[in-house]
C-alpha cells in the first residue's frame, strides 16, 4: 500500500497535479507502516528495512496523538522506539481489542486527532491487553496440563481442544506450545457447535500444505508456512488429529524436531564492551530475516540467580575477571545454582536504567 501511494504521488507529480500545491508528506505515515511491518513479523530486509528504520523514527517522535498516548501507557514516552517495543508493547495492545472484543478500537486510536480521546482509547487498549494476558495465562496453563497428561509431547504434533477457551488468544497459546515442545501445535476453541482453531508450526513443516492434506475433515482453512487458522466440526476432530499426526510424522525428520539456535561466534567476556555493541547496533533494526547476533561462551560462573515473576531468571555471571547482569526469559525450568559453571548462548544489549547505560546479556539457552 505504501509503494502504491508513493507511485500514485509520483504519477500525479508527472501530470502536473501538484503544480503550485504542496505535495502530501508520505513520510509521516511511516509510523503506521512500521507498526504493521514489525507486528506482522515481515522480513526486515530491502524496502521493509528502509520503511522500518524511518518508521521507528516517526514512532519515536510520536506526532500522531494515538501513538503518543499508547507510548505513554506503555511507559515508552521517553527514549527511542525500537523493534522490541513495537513487537512486545505497542503491537500487543493494538491487537488486544481484536482478540478480546472489537478491533475498531485500535483503528480509532490510530486515526483520532483528539488528544483526550486518544488517551481514553489507549487506556482502554491497555486494559484489554491485561485481560488478554490473564485469559492467555489460564488457557496456556490448561493446555500444558493437557499435553503433559496425555503425553502429546511424544507425538509429532499437538492438537488440543476445549469448549471453555477464548478464540481470540488460542493463536498465542499455540505459539507458546511450539516454543515449549517444538512441534506443530493446533489449539481449538469449540463454540456454537463448531471448532475454531489456530495453528503454529516449526521450521521443518509447511503448515498450510500439511492442512491441505487433511482438508477432507475441515470446514475451512487458510494461512502460510508457519501459521494458519481453520474451522472444523467437533465430530471430525479425532479423525483430523490422526491424519494430521500422520502427515507431520511423514514430513519431518527427527533432527527437525530439535529447535535450531544459530551461534554466530564463540566469545569470552573480556571481548564484550561498549564499542562492540555500538558496532553491532549499526545492523539495527533486528527482526525477521535480520536476526540479532547470538554468541556462545563456556565456563561461565554464576555469581547470583533469582526467579522473576515465576518465569524468568535474573543472574549475575562472571568470566575472566568480567561480570555482567543477565536475564533468561521463560527459563524458570532451568535448574541453575549459585557457584556453578555453565555454558550460555546470548545476545549482549545496552540496558538503560535511571539514565545510566550498562551491558546486559539476553540469554537464549543455558547448559549446565
Amino acid at each position: 500500500m505504501l509503494n502504491l501511494t508513493i507511485a500514485l504521488r509520483s504519477l500525479l507529480r508527472d501530470r502536473g497535479h501538484w503544480h503550485g500545491k504542496k505535495e502530501p508528506n508520505i513520510k509521516k505515515y511511516l509510523d503506521l507502516a512500521a507498526l504493521g511491518t514489525i507486528a506482522d513479523i515481515a522480513p526486515l530486509t530491502d524496502i521493509n528495512r528502509i520503511i522500518t528504520v524511518h518508521g521507528l523514527n516517526e514512532l519515536t517522535k510520536a506526532d500522531r496523538p494515538g501513538i503518543k498516548a499508547l507510548k505513554e501507557v506503555c511507559s515508552l514516552d521517553t527514549g527511542a522506539v525500537n523493534v522490541g517495543a513495537v513487537g512486545f508493547q505497542l503491537g500487543p495492545r493494538l491487537n488486544a481489542a481484536g482478540r478480546m472484543s472489537k478491533a475498531d478500537a485500535g483503528v480509532r486510536l490510530l486515526t483520532t486527532q483528539d488528544k483526550e480521546e486518544a488517551r481514553f482509547m489507549a487506556e482502554e487498549l491497555d486494559l484489554e491487553n491485561k485481560k488478554r494476558q490473564v485469559v492467555e495465562k489460564e488457557i496456556l496453563k490448561e493446555a500444558v496440563a493437557m499435553v503433559e497428561e496425555k503425553k502429546l509431547y511424544e507425538k509429532a504434533s499437538i492438537v488440543i481442544y476445549s469448549s471453555g477457551w477464548h478464540p481470540g488468544v488460542i493463536g498465542i497459546v499455540a505459539s507458546r506450545l511450539v516454543d515449549k515442545y517444538y512441534r506443530p501445535a493446533l489449539v481449538l476453541a469449540i463454540m456454537d457447535g463448531e471448532g475454531k482453531g489456530s495453528a503454529r508450526s516449526i521450521d521443518g513443516f509447511h503448515l498450510y500444505r500439511g492442512l491441505s492434506q487433511c482438508s477432507q475433515y475441515l470446514e475451512g482453512y487458510g494461512g502460510h508456512k508457519y501459521a494458519a487458522g481453520l474451522s472444523i466440526l467437533p465430530e471430525n476432530i479425532e479423525l483430523f488429529t490422526a491424519e494430521f499426526e500422520a502427515v507431520v510424522k511423514k514430513s519431518v525428520s527427527d533432527e527437525e524436531f530439535k529447535p535450531p539456535l544459530k551461534i554466530d561466534s564463540e566469545i569470552t567476556f573480556n571481548k564484550i564492551d561498549d564499542l562492540m555493541l555500538e558496532e553491532a547496533e549499526r545492523l539495527l533494526p533486528f527482526g525477521a530475516s535480520n536476526a540479532e547476533p547470538v554468541f556462545s561462551s563456556h565456563h561461565v560462573s554464576v555469581l547470583s540467580v533469582k526467579l522473576l515473576k515465576e518465569a524468568h531468571l535474573k543472574m549475575t555471571l562472571h568470566q575472566m575477571g568480567f561480570s555482567f547482569d543477565a536475564i533468561a526469559f521463560n527459563m524458570s525450568d532451568k535448574k541453575i545454582r549459585e557457584g556453578e559453571k555453565i555454558s550460555i548462548a546470548f545476545s549482549p544489549r545496552f540496558n538503560i536504567w535511571n539514565n545510566k547505560r550498562s551491558i546486559q546479556l539476553i540469554i537464549k539457552d543455558i547448559k549446565n
